[in-house]
């Protein structure tokens, strides 16, 4: 069966983009105003004036730990620096959404940010609820295929084939007569 446990947390890699926000920073150094920072090639996000920090592989919180034990050597006497972060650009990860369309297959690249399931998935391109309620619905992970009861998700509440998915997961809607 498809796993179905808590989502992990998202983990970041170059090229995703990141919003960082500090305060606490010595009055005498430039500011850092809330601004987005793209993690870079190698795994690292240039902070200007304050360095670079390798961001790549963490989550969230731990970059936002690493960021701050970095700026820290530039707090105001006594206070901390207090640095919150998010991820604003998924840009490494992914999953496909494949469903019948010009005579053969259409295939769209959709960002994955830890949290989709098959139900968004199908929500993500348009028209393709009607053909998921008529078809068939399966999930392909390394080489493995769920079966997806879309009628159980939709009509029964019952989210047992409503799978996380996972990078690099294919979620093929196949049309009643395929």
């Amino acid at each position: 069966m498809c796993p179905a446990a808590e989502p992990p947390a998202y983990v970041i890699e170059a090229p995703d983009i990141l919003k960082v926000e500090a305060t606490g920073l010595r009055k005498d150094l430039p500011q850092m105003a809330s601004h987005d920072y793209l993690v870079r090639p190698d795994g690292t996000l240039s902070l200007g004036p304050y360095g670079s920090v390798r961001v790549s592989e963490l989550t969230a919180a731990q970059a936002q730990a690493a960021i701050g034990k970095h700026l820290s050597q530039y707090a105001r006497k006594k206070r901390a620096v207090e640095v919150r972060v998010a991820v604003v650009g998924y840009n490494s990860k992914y999953y496909y959404v494949v469903r019948p369309g010009g005579g053969g297959e259409e295939v769209s690249r959709l960002p994955l940010t830890g949290n989709e399931t098959v139900l968004d998935a199908v929500g993500q391109v348009e028209g393709l609820a009607a053909l998921a309620a008529k078809g068939r619905i399966e999930v392909v992970r390394d080489g493995k295929v769920f079966a997806v009861n879309w009628r159980a998700i939709t009509r029964r509440d019952r989210l047992a084939t409503n799978y996380q998915l996972m990078p690099g997961d294919l979620v093929r809607v196949a049309g009643a007569s395929e």
